[in-house]
């Protein structure tokens, strides 16, 4: 696992295409809705993540899509 920063640039969707605020994520919370989903992450920069800490720290999200 890893942290990624979402910022104000951050565009999140759903694989439809419908736009998401921030605050419209916890709807998509597996514990409250019992459905998992599948998210992609496309990093703001390329970076190599592998098991290394160090790989995985100050990550920054462009886009954000989340499965239907």
């Amino acid at each position: 696992m890893c942290k990624v920063e979402v910022t104000e640039n951050t565009i999140i969707e759903t694989e439809d295409g419908q736009k998401l605020k921030v605050n419209d994520l916890a709807e998509f919370d597996v514990e409250k809705t019992n459905t998992p989903r599948s998210v992609k992450v496309v990093l703001a920069e390329e970076q190599a993540i592998n098991t290394s800490i160090s790989t995985r720290e100050e990550l920054k999200a462009s886009k954000i899509v989340i499965s239907n």
